[in-house]
């Protein structure tokens, strides 16, 4: 499990892609530029099964404080 906090939607697609995960994203639009990651639902190096789905929480470092 790669770990994608902090990264952006397309990045997250790309790191889960590449190992075969699926995910789910909730939260802010992600065709904002200041959207990333801020949470998801299995912690990074976790090993989980091949196409495997994963929520992620995606928001702006503003809306964090």
């Amino acid at each position: 499990m790669p770990d994608v906090v902090g990264l952006s939607m397309a990045e997250a697609n790309a790191k889960f892609a590449e190992v075969g995960l699926n995910f789910i994203a909730k939260g802010a639009s992600a065709s904002r530029d200041d959207v990333q990651v801020l949470l998801q639902s299995i912690p990074g190096g976790t090993t989980v099964e091949k196409w495997s789905v994963i929520t992620v929480d995606l928001g702006s470092m503003d809306e964090t404080g």
